[in-house]
């Protein structure tokens, strides 16, 4: 397990807790809190005062979601005193009535003034969702909270900015000087949407393409603009006046300094300076519509999109560095939408999300509900395999799209001595701060570290792969070659650096494209320059290489055809989504595409890659397909998407297997292409419509007796068609869902194959068909394929000719039984360490001896093998036999989770049975984890996935006290949980202080008292107490007093200086902290052994005690000393020494408990981030 130093440095409640911690940058775009219409059930992130079940609760902190979770699963950044507030009506898109939202928003403006709470509508919203965003201070929220017009409230929430270039290894230098430029004629090849320009007559004119991003330099001549940049004048931007005949609606919701990270002051930060004129200091928006319908001249060098002659619409929500917000981004798809933009393209997204619930998910499928062609970028994180897509792209009306790599890269190479006449493609790696010299006339002495067929190179020791640092002077003024793997790349660029090299050229040690290398990182700069070649290239070099071999850095730039062109890009992200429905819907070229860039910015033209860039080359797709059946744009909610989905499905084509090592004939999985690569032409001409155009199986499991589908057929054409049916498979994976690999090579059996239909013209048909998978298909396996129409009648060169494809996609067995957790559970202690439960005793470790209340078992998850919907730990006693007692649950969490979380389910030693909450003992326990994957069905047990953990022990120490079933609390009434032994069971008070009286049951020789502070508040913890001892519980003696550290979720030991003989024990308990109006307290023990020895503690008095002062009981925890790993100050745990310390009888001078940061917390439902971590408290009810 990792190490996890944030754990030890929160403050916490003593409820159980979950923590998510992300360990991979995965997030593109953040969460967008704005309520729309439709509400993720796993909203965990309430008020603090919201109960476990939310519903018909009465209380208006209900309403408020105090935190919001990123996709990575840390706290989201929120936007300091702006809120959105939910109405109660459907926005207009979703059917709600303009008069009624007009009304609520009059209404909620009226109430607010009533009520006297200084807020200011910075937003209204009324057709994807209706509601407002307000400036209003964060301590008037509950207050707006209790106003019966609000529905919902949500923070506004900071939204980082997309990425330039995912899977792009190129410096901002390289692209300046054009280093990359594989031109769009090529891209444009791949598709057919060369055709559609030039032979069909179809350019997307008459059709609007909206961009949410950085904006569009309309300066460019491609977007109608001067072609010349321009100074900001205070009624424009740029040389150019907008609108321009290209860009024709627009907004810039920002302005250039929104969101940069340099600004420290929140506010200032995140201040809007809006105005009409969206132009782009970043570049990505550029690139993205210069993408879909830059319209250049013919031969020249200028750049021409998918659908020239189309508008566009540009929606700045970014500023030149940074990032955006919630609401600007709302504010964005509702002008959007306002703007009448057919399609809109969201090159941005939330990695690893594949819930179509997700609050930008929901906000783009609203958008689509309205008519409007979505597109969305289906992610970069192909890299981690399975279940990796984002959202929005997971909603299921978005196009989603994946990426393949374009056919040919113009770039500069590299040539080496003893490999005449080769000129090898390299790619320069970022973080170094020496650039690469281009010069024809220098020769660098090249040598190479190792040799990887030698020695491996798999192994830290290999000389190769260059992990440990050479001999001083072992490469100096030489160039080394060294092949990837077994370290960092930052540690092979040091280690060359140490060495003496000159520079060095790393080579790949898998096949394919050069992945994204990069040499960033703390500490030490790498200042040598850094390059990377192929694993083919790599070994061309080194098979050549002698003692007199140089390395060339050339000036000029050569055209290479890419190896990978037309294959799935690696960096693509996999689906499904968390319905189980395909996605990527389908894919594009975003493998290096060369693209329009902001004049003023290093443009006019660079290269990117990633899936940003297919997305936007579908959208001018759709263009394409609205041009030329203007009728689509006139259907209504989902219709419009059903109408150009089905022609994009059934004809896309199915891409080769990007792994197949030469198998012509496998299929890429349809979770990594949907599909298939568009056909654009195939798309408009079309005449045979199929619907459902998707076949989405779900788990095999609940199909027996195969799947059975109907499609029906309707023939748009003036002439009949018939058609025979087969089948084509796709590859099928199995294995972890981080490294897919090929499962079973059976095929499915599909029963319309060898049968025909005929559809008459203007006509119908359908086909029933019933899809069996194939044989030997694991658990959580995907398999899939295409139902193919082939007419065998047309001519060869006509549409018709073209074959008709229905995709299907299941899953195997059930995903429950598919290793949900992955390999990487167990438990840990609260450091995130492994632990052995054969000899670990929480409570009794190194960590901490002073009792499980610092030191709570965990169970660790790092990244789940499948995401989930929820989870819950239960708990189980493990009896002297062996036997196992369930006992109740622990924890539960509503939380989704993805495969990039890392999750840490902490049990303090409670349990909850019929709406109780129960102290489990000391003694032997197994905690189970049970969640729900995506797909599953709650209501079915055998949906959900569990994992028990081996047995492990806890010891609470209380040892040498006397049994709490002894103890009755005397005064006052109702305190009496404060001796139930269960610290779970807090007693309150509505003043700052309050005595409590304590019965023994008989007389004791009482040594010690022990407080346990409540575990969910330290506003309510104890400053000050003192404790007084009574033979009769009359007559009162002052026995000690001392300070009590109110920081501290740790429990205080106060040790008398001698034994005193007492029937009664009086403890008054002071909370003096800034203001504080009550206390509480969990627990109160007592210490001590039956007077005189006696085995009748309940004999009467006898007098003062006479026990030897050193008679202490050794069972329990010596409170001066606190084990060396212990951290106290929460129950999850602080940057301590100590968690419990004695103080000095009757002044209160001693060793108090010593206790890290605090912070106060609600009683139920949490939400906590501190350095990163997010902790979801369980809502008890």
């Amino acid at each position: 397990m990792r190490h996890i130093p944030s754990l030890r440095r929160v403050a916490a409640a003593g409820v159980a807790v979950l923590t998510t911690l992300t360990t991979l940058t995965a997030l593109t775009l953040g969460a967008l809190a704005a309520p729309i219409a439709v509400a993720a059930p796993d909203d965990q992130s309430q008020s603090q005062s919201q109960t476990q079940t939310q519903t018909a609760t009465g209380d208006p902190s209900s309403k408020i979601t105090a935190d919001l979770t990123m996709p990575d699963g840390t706290k989201a950044e929120t936007v300091e005193n702006r809120w959105f507030v939910q109405l109660s009506s459907p926005g207009t898109a979703a059917g709600g009535s303009q008069a009624a939202i007009e009304a609520e928003h009059a209404d909620l403006a009226k109430a607010i003034k009533d009520a006297g709470i200084d807020a200011q509508v910075t937003t209204e919203y009324e057709t994807l969702w209706n509601g407002v965003a307000l400036s209003v201070g964060d301590a008037d929220v509950d207050s707006l909270a209790r106003l019966d017009q609000v529905v919902a409230i949500k923070p506004v929430v900071a939204i980082p900015r997309p990425d330039d270039a995912a899977g792009d290894d190129r410096t901002d230098a390289d692209k300046a000087e054009g280093i990359s430029s594989p031109q769009m004629t090529h891209a444009l090849g791949m598709t057919g949407a060369d055709v559609v320009q030039s032979k069909l007559g179809y350019t997307g004119s008459g059709v609007k393409i909206g961009i949410i991003d950085s904006g569009i330099d309309y300066d460019h001549v491609e977007f109608g603009g001067t072609g010349t940049p321009g100074a900001e004048a205070p009624d424009g931007d740029g040389s150019t006046a907008f609108p321009t005949s290209k860009v024709v609606a627009g907004y810039d919701f920002v302005g250039n300094a929104y969101g940069d990270p340099n600004v420290a002051e929140e506010s200032a930060r995140y201040k809007a300076v809006p105005d009409a004129y969206p132009d782009d200091c970043k570049g990505h928006g550029t690139h993205v519509a210069g993408i879909a319908a830059a319209k250049g001249t013919p031969g020249t060098e200028q750049v021409t999109g998918v659908a020239p002659d189309a508008q566009l619409g540009a929606y700045r929500v970014f500023g030149c560095t940074g990032g955006t917000t919630s609401e600007i981004l709302a504010s964005a798809m509702e002008r959007a939408a306002d703007d009448g933009m057919d399609v809109v393209n969201m090159s941005v997204g939330a990695d690893f999300v594949v819930f179509r619930d997700y609050p930008t998910a929901v906000a783009a499928e609203n958008l689509a509900s309205k008519g409007v062609i979505v597109t969305a970028a289906q992610g970069n994180q192909g890299e981690y395999g399975r279940w990796t897509m984002g959202a929005p792209a997971s909603a299921e009306h978005v196009l989603s799209v994946g990426s393949v790599d374009n056919t040919v890269e113009t770039d500069f190479y590299l040539t080496v001595s003893t490999n005449p006449g080769q000129k090898y493609l390299y790619s320069e790696i970022p973080g170094s701060t020496a650039p690469i010299s281009r010069d024809n006339g220098t020769r660098a002495p090249l040598v190479a570290s190792g040799d990887p067929a030698a020695d491996g190179g798999d192994e830290t020791t290999d000389a190769s792969v260059l992990c440990t640092a050479p001999a001083a002077g072992a490469y100096t003024g030489r160039t080394v070659l060294v092949r990837r793997g077994a370290c960092a790349f930052r540690d092979k660029a040091l280690n060359a650096q140490a060495g003496g090299a000159a520079g060095i050229v790393i080579d790949d040690n898998q096949p394919g494209a050069i992945p994204p290398f990069s040499v960033s990182g703390d500490g030490d700069p790498v200042t040598i320059p850094v390059a990377g070649v192929s694993q083919a290239d790599g070994d061309a070099i080194r098979g050549a290489l002698d003692a007199d071999s140089t390395l060339t850095y050339r000036e000029d730039a050569a055209e290479f055809n890419q190896a990978t062109g037309g294959l799935v890009s690696s960096f693509s992200s996999w689906g499904l989504n968390d319905s189980l429905q395909l996605k990527p819907d389908v894919v594009a070229p975003g493998g290096r595409i060369w693209s329009t860039w902001p004049l003023d910015h290093d443009g006019p033209y660079r290269t990117e890659a990633g899936a940003s860039m297919a997305a936007p080359y579908t959208a001018g797709a759709s263009a394409l397909v609205l041009q030329a059946h203007p009728e689509i744009k006139d259907a209504s909610g989902f219709d419009a998407f059903d109408q150009v989905a089905w022609r994009l499905h059934s004809t896309a084509d199915p891409v080769p297997w990007a792994a197949g090592a030469g198998d012509a004939d496998a299929r890429e999985p349809l979770a990594r292409e949907g599909a298939g690569l568009i056909d654009v032409d195939g798309a408009i001409t079309a005449s045979t419509e199929t619907s459902s155009s998707v076949l989405n199986i779900g788990e095999v499991e609940q199909h027996p007796d195969g799947y059975r589908a109907s499609v029906t057929l309707t023939n748009h054409s003036d002439s009949s068609a018939t058609y025979a049916l087969s089948h084509e498979d796709a590859v099928t994976v199995t294995g972890a869902s981080s490294t897919p690999q090929q499962g079973t090579d059976s095929p499915s059996t599909v029963s319309t194959d060898g049968q025909s239909i005929t559809v008459p013209a203007g006509g119908t048909a359908t086909v029933d068909a019933t899809i069996t998978a194939p044989a030997g298909l694991a658990d959580g396996d995907f398999f899939g394929g295409w139902i193919v129409l082939t007419d065998s009648s047309a001519a060869a060169d006509s549409p018709q000719a073209e074959p008709v494809r229905v995709p299907f996609q299941g899953v195997g067995g059930n995903l429950a039984r598919a290793g949900v957790f992955g390999p990487q559970i167990g438990l840990a202690d609260l450091d995130g360490q492994s632990i052995d439960p054969a000899s670990y005793v929480y409570g009794d470790s190194a960590r901490s001896d002073q009792g499980a209340y610092t030191d709570s078992p965990v169970v660790a998850i790092s990244h789940p093998d499948i995401p989930y919907y929820r989870s819950a730990l239960t708990v189980s006693r493990v009896n002297a036999d062996g036997t196992t007692e369930y006992l109740g649950t622990a924890v539960t969490d509503e939380k989704e989770h993805t495969r990039n979380d890392t999750v840490y389910m902490v049990w303090d030693g409670s349990y909850t049975v019929d709406g109780r909450i129960l102290q489990a003992p000391t003694g032997q326990y197994q905690l189970t984890v049970r969640a729900l994957p995506v797909g599953g069905d709650g209501d079915e047990d055998a949906d959900w996935a569990e994992w028990t953990s081996p047995t492990f022990s806890i010891d609470w120490k209380t040892d040498g006290y006397i049994p709490q079933s002894e103890l009755s609390v005397a005064s006052p009434d109702g305190a009496a949980a404060l001796t139930d032994d269960n610290i779970f069971t807090p007693v309150e008070a509505s003043s700052t202080e309050a005595s409590y009286d304590i019965d023994l049951g008989g007389v004791y020789d009482v040594d010690a008292i022990h407080y346990t502070p409540v575990r969910y508040d330290s506003a309510l913890h104890a400053t000050r107490w003192t404790v007084q001892t009574s033979t009769d519980g009359a007559a009162w003696t002052d026995a000690a007093s001392g300070d009590i550290d109110p920081t501290s979720f740790n429990p205080t030991i106060l040790e008398l200086d001698a034994p005193v003989r007492a029937r009664y024990v009086r403890v008054v308990i002071t909370n003096g902290q800034d203001g504080a109006t009550s206390l509480g307290v969990a627990e109160l023990r007592v210490a001590g052994t039956a007077a005189g020895g006696s085995d009748d503690p309940t004999a009467d008095p006898s007098g003062p005690a006479a026990a030897d002062p050193g008679q202490t009981d050794s069972g329990r925890p010596d409170p001066g000393d606190a084990g060396a790993g212990d951290a106290g100050g929460s129950p999850v745990a602080a940057d301590v020494d100590a968690s419990v310390a004695s103080q000095s009888t009757g002044h209160g001078s001693g060793a108090l408990a010593r206790t890290g940061a605090s912070i106060g917390l609600g009683v139920v439902a949490i939400v906590l981030v501190v350095g990163g971590v997010l902790l979801v408290r369980r809502r008890r009810g």
